[in-house]
């Protein structure tokens, strides 16, 4: 994982919201400054910039599923860019429903551990959270690959959003289908996203409505082309 480039108070009142007149952002947690990164066959940014701020849930559509995970590892800090400025507040909780880090053969706990000692947390408060989602929280000390598919889900969802940062990035989905799961794991949602930036990234806007985004952006052409409308004109052009 990337280290951190603080982003501080001063510099972070200065910031406005790239591609228009729209004001700035009250509280500016993540900053991309003329950014450009390569994947092994194409250029995903070119010196674009982006800023996100705590309060909101910012869906970012990516067609390409190779993009689409790159630049969710970068926005999470998890990889770093070929040039350009990546400014955060804190370090990014882990990716949101990624199973990164959990070993098939290892024990659940063993990585929460680590996720713990990695974000500064008391790592019992933590695993006592984690384990508050579960029925059985037995399963914790047993090996990752023989969880159900309701243990992993809540485990690896409720894992990144029990960790307290100002950024949470989510790839694919930010919550299970399953309604069961999804009732346990919403309230987490409800809570960060009210302090927090949320980024989504997916590969339809229609993938991004039920959870009301305020602001939407979509990579082309290497820029990231924000909107602060995704109810209107211009998310009826990108439902499919």
């Amino acid at each position: 994982m990337t280290g951190v480039t603080r982003l501080s108070r001063e510099s972070a009142n200065q910031v406005a919201l790239p591609g228009g007149p729209e004001p700035a952002l009250e509280h500016p947690v993540l900053i991309l400054n003329s950014v450009t990164l390569r994947s092994s066959e194409r250029m995903v940014l070119s010196c674009a910039d982006g800023v996100f701020g705590a309060g909101e849930l910012c869906a970012v559509i990516v067609r390409s599923d190779e993009e689409r995970h790159l630049l969710a590892r970068v926005l999470a800090g998890q990889h770093t860019v070929d040039c350009g400025d990546v400014l955060r507040a804190s370090m990014p909780a882990p990716l949101i429903g990624s199973n990164w880090g959990f070993n098939p053969a290892d024990r659940v706990v063993s990585e929460l551990w680590l996720r713990a000692a990695a974000h500064g947390l008391d790592a019992k408060s933590y695993v006592s959270a984690v384990s508050s989602l579960l029925d059985d929280s037995a399963v914790l000390h047993g090996p990752y690959g023989k969880l159900s598919a309701m243990d992993r889900a809540l485990i690896v969802y409720g894992s990144a959003y029990l960790v307290p940062s100002d950024i949470y990035v989510a790839e694919g989905r930010l919550l299970p289908e399953d309604p069961s799961i999804r009732a346990r794991l919403e309230p987490l949602l409800e809570d960060i996203r009210h302090r927090a930036a949320v980024i989504f990234l997916a590969s339809r806007m229609a993938d991004c409505e039920e959870f009301l985004p305020e602001r939407t952006a979509i990579l082309s052409a290497g820029k990231l082309v924000f909107s602060s409308c995704p109810r209107g004109s211009f998310m009826q052009g990108w439902r499919n």
